[in-house]
């Protein structure tokens, strides 16, 4: 949630923000990022989402987004039910004019409020580095370390090895949960010692098995 100090976007044009800072707007139930009218309706399916992913997973910045906050008296688009309608807000609300397709994914990738399902990231399977993708076919194969799960209950999905795969919907409570100082300190501790890396992914997700040993994890 975000605090009731002065917003850091009220004091710039362009402000950088983390995956988790972004998700935590969208949720945000007392200030949250709101679609404006003219957004259109969610279109990225998991193949879509899972790129998105994947290039997080390379290194690459999530690009640019666009907000701002209504002068005077408006509408927003209010998401229930599988609908949608314009719902009027007061002033000073904060529209997100552009980036909702890729501010849903994250939510959907690392948070439990997501509306798409869950992803599951394979912990001992290396990514294929892009330079060496040449075909389509190898571009499928290359995302299969990522794999999604509809949640539906009626859908006939094979289950997942749960000793290779962490639930990444888990991420975003476990961070909730850290201070930044906390979050760098895990991460120091895993640079030096991977092997403490197995102890933290079942911190984050407590079904991802703890049985395996640091020579599987690369």
């Amino acid at each position: 949630m975000i605090d009731d100090r002065r917003d850091p976007l009220d004091d710039g044009f362009v402000v950088s923000l983390s995956i988790g800072q972004l998700i935590a707007r969208r949720m945000d139930p007392v200030d949250a990022w709101r679609l404006a009218l003219v957004q259109r309706h969610l279109v990225w399916d998991e193949v879509r989402i899972s790129h998105l992913l994947d290039s997080l997973l390379a290194g690459y910045p999530i690009g640019s987004l666009l907000v701002c906050r209504i002068r005077e008296g408006g509408h927003v688009l209010k998401e229930q039910d599988g609908t949608r309608r314009a719902e009027r807000v007061s002033a000073s609300t904060w529209q997100l004019l552009d980036g909702q397709q890729r501010v849903n994914a994250l939510v959907s990738i690392f948070s439990e409020h997501g509306n798409f399902g869950r992803f599951y990231l394979n912990m001992v399977k290396p990514r294929i580095p892009e330079e060496i993708i040449t075909r389509r076919s190898d571009k499928r194969r290359a995302l299969d370390y990522i794999v999604w799960r509809s949640g539906d209950v009626g859908a006939a999905e094979p289950p997942i090895p749960r000793s290779q795969y962490i639930d990444l919907a888990r991420m975003h409570a476990w961070a909730q949960g850290q201070d930044d100082a906390g979050i760098l300190e895990r991460s120091r501790q895993v640079l030096e010692n991977p092997a403490t890396c197995i102890g933290l992914l079942n911190e984050i997700d407590p079904a991802f098995a703890d049985e395996l040993i640091a020579h599987d994890m690369g």
